[in-house]
């Protein structure tokens, strides 16, 4: 009795095609869906607070952090009194800015990662969540940060400023 090598290794093949076909099929399915569920609250949250006329920008990726940082508001970083549209300028020009370069951007990428968590922080200490802290942080993960964003978007901001 013989066994057929070559259909083995044909199945062991097909096999593994499968559930990498799968686990691509998965990953674009909770892609989609964090893209979405961002855009979607992004959306509202700006509709709610009175930015109808840059709510678009949600479906922007990267750009859509101007829109955070609108949402953010007008803050005090490092001393420096910093206008919320100078945040969200910021926000969007490190995070392009560190795609590119020798050395640099790993630099600007990791100061925009710490401005991106200062933004989300403000934004869900505004909408008056109890672990603004631990939401920011946990917001780098995008999934995370779509569902985050979705529990608020119906919220009205507060007005701080500290």
């Amino acid at each position: 009795m013989g066994y057929d090598l070559l259909g083995l290794m044909t199945l062991g093949y097909l096999s593994l095609f499968l559930g990498a076909a799968i686990i691509t099929t998965i990953n674009i399915v909770v892609l989609i869906a964090t893209y979405l569920l961002t855009g979607i609250s992004l959306y509202k949250l700006a509709m709610n607070n009175g930015h109808q006329d840059k709510a678009i920008l949600a479906w922007i990726p990267v750009v859509n952090l101007y829109l955070v940082g609108l949402l953010a508001g007008d803050t005090k970083l490092l001393s420096i009194d910093l206008p919320a549209q100078w945040l969200g300028i910021i926000l969007v020009i490190l995070r392009i800015m560190g795609g590119f370069g020798d050395k640099s951007p790993f630099i600007l990428w990791l100061i925009s990662t710490i401005l991106i968590i200062f933004a989300f922080y403000n934004l869900y200490k505004r909408a008056e969540s109890p672990l603004a802290v631990i939401m920011a942080i946990l917001s780098l993960i995008p999934f995370l940060k779509a569902i985050f964003l979705y529990t608020i978007k119906d919220r009205n901001l507060l007005y701080f400023y500290e």
